[in-house]
């Protein structure tokens, strides 16, 4: 478990310092802009076109984009997505950092993303080790093999758009 804290943890910083890095060209007159940075952790390049956001570094890749993100490319074809979710950021790891990472948002029910997760993930060889329900709040983690998965789906923070945002994690245990 350690182990995935210090992965998010990772992943969490990068994000952090691409997002500034991204926001440092605000006061251009035109929706594109890029700049790499060199630390001690490697060389990350943030690229922002429009409200899209994409970073990438010798750890992985993070895309943000509200307009719709992709998979990544080595999303596991055992983790399923949602049925017409949209995905809305995406982050996929290496090295310290090995996880894969979806956020969704849906305009379905907290109850009917739980209840999906639920029966899908055994469906494909998931074994669901543990469940918490807090209010519009549900997360679930399952492990299979060598890996984990961990679903967190809530209703949007802006409670007027009835959204449900759903973000999938995959790491190496």
């Amino acid at each position: 478990m350690k182990s995935i804290i210090v992965r998010a943890a990772a992943i969490i910083a990068v994000l952090a310092m691409s997002i500034t890095l991204a926001a440092c060209d605000q006061g251009a007159k035109t929706d594109k802009a890029t700049s790499t940075k060199k630390s001690e952790e490697g060389k990350v390049k943030a690229t922002r076109e429009g409200e899209k956001i994409k970073i990438i570094g010798e750890q992985g890749e993070i895309v943000i984009d509200p307009d719709g993100a992709e998979l990544p490319e080595h999303w596991p074809d055992d983790i399923p997505v949602f049925p017409n979710a949209k995905i809305t950021s995406s982050v996929e790891g290496a090295g310290v950092a090995n996880m894969i990472m979806v956020v969704l948002e849906t305009n379905k029910a907290v109850s009917e993303a739980k209840d999906f997760y639920k029966a899908e993930l055994p469906k494909q060889g998931w074994e669901i080790t543990n469940e918490v329900e807090a209010g519009e709040t549900f997360i679930l983690t399952a492990s299979k093999d060598a890996r984990a998965v961990s679903v967190t789906v809530s209703k949007n923070a802006d409670a007027d758009s009835g959204k449900t945002i759903i973000s999938v994690n995959v790491a190496a245990q």
